[in-house]
């Protein structure tokens, strides 16, 4: 079982990072910050044989993503969405939506979970907001729906004073990941 975490936040051992170790710590973790990855040009060359035509870090990341069985995508909560270099990393996901919408390739399936922390509360509205957005990030990826996990509040209750009882609502994250 190949396990890995596409890891969108800036701060390397704040919160969301001290979350991905709590679900599985030995889990290969993909830091976007230390990574070059280049914004989508638009310009759809990946419409012709599914791949970027941008020379950066990204191939390298993919082809551990399509490797992968299990995929934790993991970002910090800023303006109610994922983190920048998050979002960066999910517009050039056009290339793996031209190979399984254009061009009608089997993209191998995984069980995809989608690990945010936040820093206020959010409403139902904002969590379903940005289920919303990875929606399609998760299909393109392989994955059936996305399974959203949120940390809330951290500005005001610390990750420690959290984790238990976040451990205890989000359980099923991790029995899929065969920790206690």
């Amino acid at each position: 079982m190949i396990d890995l975490c596409i890891f969108g936040s800036p701060r390397k051992n704040h919160n969301t990072m001290k979350l991905v170790n709590a679900i599985k710590s030995d889990i290969e973790k993909i830091n976007l910050v230390d990574k070059r990855v280049k914004p989508c040009r638009g310009c759809l060359a990946c419409y012709k044989d599914g791949h970027c035509i941008i020379k950066d870090d990204f191939d390298e990341i993919i082809k551990k993503v399509e490797m992968a069985d299990r995929l934790v995508i993991a970002s910090p909560v800023y303006f109610n969405s994922v983190s920048g270099i998050l979002k960066n990393f999910i517009d050039r996901l056009q290339s793996q939506y031209a190979k399984k919408v254009i061009l009608g390739q089997e993209i191998k399936g995984k069980d995809i979970f989608i690990v945010m922390s936040a820093g206020s509360n959010l409403s139902d509205d904002i969590k379903k907001s940005i289920e919303v957005q990875l929606n399609l990030v998760v299909k393109v990826l392989g994955g059936k729906e996305p399974n959203c996990f949120f940390m809330e509040n951290l500005d005001n209750v610390s990750f420690d004073n959290q984790i238990s009882n976040w451990k205890q609502k989000n359980d099923i994250i991790f029995k899929l990941f065969s920790i206690s």
